[in-house]
Order: C-alpha cells, then structure tokens, then sequence
C-alpha cells in the first residue's frame, strides 16, 4: 500500500471543498486522511485492499487486460471499465490518480477519461516516471488543459493537478 505525499495531501484539502465528494483511483494510507476532508470513492483493484479505511466508499474493479495502444504501448492492463461505469458516482469535485500501481498501468486514466466527471479538479501523484509525463503531455496537448507540477524536494517526489474550468479555449 503506498501513499501520496503530505504536500500533495496538503494541496488537495486546500484546494477542494471540505465535505466534497472526492473520487480516489488507487486506495493508500492517504485514504484515511481524506476522508477525514471529504466524502471519499476509492476505486481499488486489489481485494485485500477493499474496505481496509473505515469511512471510505470501495468500488472493487479488477485489472483487465487492455487494447494495445499506439500512444501508451507500455498499457497492458487497467481497472474493469464495466464496472467503473456502473459504480462511479455521478459528480464529484476532484479525482486523485494513484493507482492502478505501477507506471504500466497509469496511462489508462488518460484512455478512460471520457468516464469521469469533465468538471473535476485532476490531481496526478508519482510524475516524474516517463508514462506519467507521456500522459500529462497529452492531456496538455489534446484538451488544452494546463497542469501545475511540483516537485517536493524534501520527499523527492513530484505530482500535477489540473482543473478543467482553466482549459485553454
């Protein structure tokens, strides 16, 4: 189980409205901080993981194989697309994409963007891998959304956010 950084964690309770709902890709020790903040759906594909932060909302979606994709060769699997569609609630204010684990896997977030809420703020954890910069890249280039990356140094560790209400008409 890993966990995102206390800067990162410090940018989302600053930035999202308290009692908001808050979509989390990838359970982690930071689970139990949000949902001290936040009206928490965590999506998590790994069974031993499912309902470990009391207060949490687990959607269960195992990892499936996926489509080969020119843009992400790397992406060979990602969270069961069936039952995001079913069980992701409807709005939330923001998403935290740490997860599935694994720099290989990342990308799909980019691929299934269309399932997620187009007005919620985007924070990325773990970019300074390649895959995870290919995917902002992209996400700069095709829906001319700009991103803020920082790099804490104290923890040497670098996350993005952006908002698609500062999309670049």
């Amino acid at each position: 189980m890993m966990h995102v950084t206390d800067s990162l964690t410090a940018k989302i309770i600053e930035t999202v409205p308290e009692g908001s709902t808050f979509l989390e890709l990838g359970s982690g020790k930071g689970t139990a901080k949000l949902v001290e903040h936040f009206n928490v759906y965590t999506v998590e594909h790994d069974p031993e993981y499912v309902g470990m932060v009391p207060g949490a909302h687990y959607i269960h979606a195992p990892l499936v194989p996926v489509k080969r994709n020119k843009r992400f060769s790397e992406l060979v699997e990602w969270y069961d697309v069936d039952v995001l569609k079913r069980e992701l609630p409807a709005s939330y204010a923001a998403i935290l994409v740490d997860g599935p684990p694994s720099s290989k896997r990342r990308p799909g977030f980019y691929l299934n963007y269309a399932l997620f809420d187009p007005t919620a703020i985007v924070f990325i954890d773990d970019v300074g891998r390649a895959s995870e910069i290919n995917m902002l890249r992209f996400f700069t280039r095709d829906l001319k959304i700009p991103q803020v990356t920082l790099y804490d140094s104290h923890q040497r560790h670098m996350w993005s956010m952006f908002d698609p209400k500062d999309s670049i008409k």
